[in-house]
């Protein structure tokens, strides 16, 4: 089973290097010690219990800050649901379009 973008994943790590980020952030140093690291490993775990209450209340995630990622998201979610309709060049080259180097 392939996970993909038509799946309503990301397409980049990103989001993934944020939360590292933050969450080294909170931690405020490079080699805690244990006490300390399970500390903030609680804490993030109530702030994502949290996160999963408010989405089964029916609050959505958010979407991308930039409206020209949520842009290709959607363009390239189409070509996905496409896959196999079209000439697999054809396909390609609508693919390659949405790439910015």
């Amino acid at each position: 089973m392939r996970l993909h973008v038509a799946d309503g994943l990301p397409r980049t790590n990103n989001s993934v290097e944020g939360w590292h980020h933050a969450f080294q952030s909170s931690v405020s140093c490079h080699h805690p010690n244990i006490y300390k690291l399970i500390e903030h490993i609680q804490a993030e775990q109530d702030h994502t219990e949290q996160l999963i209450a408010r989405f089964n209340a029916g609050n959505q995630t958010a979407v991308s800050s930039k409206n020209k990622y949520v842009q290709v998201t959607r363009r390239l979610t189409v070509l996905l649901l496409m896959n196999g309709t079209r000439p697999l060049l054809e396909f390609l080259r609508g693919v390659a379009h949405n790439i910015e180097i």
